[in-house]
């Protein structure tokens, strides 16, 4: 067989796409992040299918990264990592560019990169600014003021109640305590 004829045009618009996409750098870009997750290099070039369950976590992790996405949502992006590797992607989610929407359990990895907590409770959804530490405490300062609220209103429906039933009886202050009443 013959080699077939290089073509100038064609080699120069496929250059151009992989210039385009960084296509020189993503190969670099992919192995620094998979060595972050902590994959060993040896490993890197395996397929999916032979590597561990955590690896291949650890792979498709590095994968959603490496694609450099707007936005980037994470579901436990902690699960199957080590100390050092829950680190390196603490350091990545603070220079990461995009918005980062994280579910996590793990508290201080939330403290370490978190700028805001987005809580759902009680069919109920507030945003608070800060890291998990700021949040807790915020939230913890907000029931005490809303239970001090709650007992200044009861106190004050008290003290009506208790005035409408001591002058209702008297004459002279019947008409303010049906007013009050009202």
């Amino acid at each position: 067989l013959a080699a077939p004829e290089f073509d100038d045009e064609r080699y120069g618009h496929l250059e151009d796409v992989v210039l385009r996409y960084n296509g020189y750098e993503l190969e670099a870009r992919a192995g620094q992040i998979l060595e972050g997750l902590g994959i060993p290099t040896a490993v890197h070039e395996q397929p999916l299918s032979v590597l561990s369950g955590g690896f291949k976590l650890r792979a498709l992790l590095a994968r959603t990264l490496a694609s450099e996405p707007d936005l980037l949502f994470l579901d436990e992006p902690t699960n199957h990592l080590d100390i050092l590797a829950i680190k390196w992607l603490e350091e990545f989610l603070v220079a990461f560019p995009g918005t980062t929407v994280v579910v996590s359990h793990d508290l201080r990895f939330l403290d370490n990169f978190a700028t805001h907590i987005l809580d759902v409770d009680d069919q109920r959804v507030a945003l608070y600014k800060g890291d998990y530490t700021d949040f807790t405490r915020l939230k913890e300062e907000e029931r005490l003021r809303q239970e001090t609220e709650i007992s200044k209103r009861e106190k004050e429906m008290s003290d009506h109640k208790a005035f409408i039933a001591r002058f209702k009886a008297k004459a002279s202050k019947a008409r303010q305590a049906n007013s009050r009443q009202k």
